[in-house]
Order: structure tokens, then C-alpha cells, then sequence
């Protein structure tokens, strides 16, 4: 039972990781040029980073969970973090190039 509870918890940390990036990207093209213009697709991009951050800090307490006790962390849990890290890395560096591409045009 506590497997299955993980996995829904870690499903649904992954869909909402997916909503964020995918509602930031929509709400950075449907934005009208006078919030644009203040710097508002940055801030959009900024607010899902941290969004992103936030979901990745509680993926891997989910991840922690399975070994409670231990003083040192195993290959696996090093891996899911520099793989977490990696993707937030990629999704900053998607989210800010998309706001730079849609506020100084093509």
C-alpha cells in the first residue's frame, strides 16, 4: 500500500511539473504586448522555475523516503538528483530562451 501511495504521489508531483511548464509557455505567447513590454514573460519564466524547483525539492523527499535512516546517500539517490537538477536546468534555460525569443522577436 505504501508503494502505491508513492507512485500516485510521484505521478502526480510529474504532472504537475508538466502543467507548470507547459502553463508558463502558454500564458508567455498569450501575453498582450503592454505586459510584455514590463518584463512580464520574465517574470512568468522566473515564477515556473521556481515552481520547478519547489516540485523537484518534493520529488526527492518522496524519493528519501524509502531509506529513513541512512547517513549516506546511494548511487540511485545522486543520480535522480543530478537528473532532477539537470532537467530543472533545461527548463530554465527553455522557459527564459522562449520569453527572450517572444519579447525581441525573431
Amino acid at each position: 500500500m505504501r508503494d502505491l501511495i508513492e507512485r500516485f504521489q510521484l505521478v502526480l508531483l510529474g504532472v504537475c511539473a508538466v502543467t507548470v511548464f507547459a502553463g508558463a509557455i502558454a500564458i508567455m505567447v498569450t501575453m498582450d504586448a503592454n505586459s510584455a513590454g514590463q518584463g512580464g514573460r520574465y517574470y512568468v519564466a522566473v515564477a515556473a522555475i521556481a515552481a520547478l524547483g519547489y516540485l523537484d525539492t518534493q520529488i526527492q523527499k518522496v524519493l528519501e523516503r524509502r531509506i529513513p535512516f541512512s547517513l549516506s546517500t546511494t548511487w540511485q539517490e545522486r543520480r535522480n538528483s543530478l537528473v532532477g537538477f539537470g532537467l530543472l536546468i533545461a527548463a530554465g534555460a527553455v522557459l527564459i530562451g522562449v520569453a527572450w525569443k517572444l519579447t525581441h522577436g525573431s
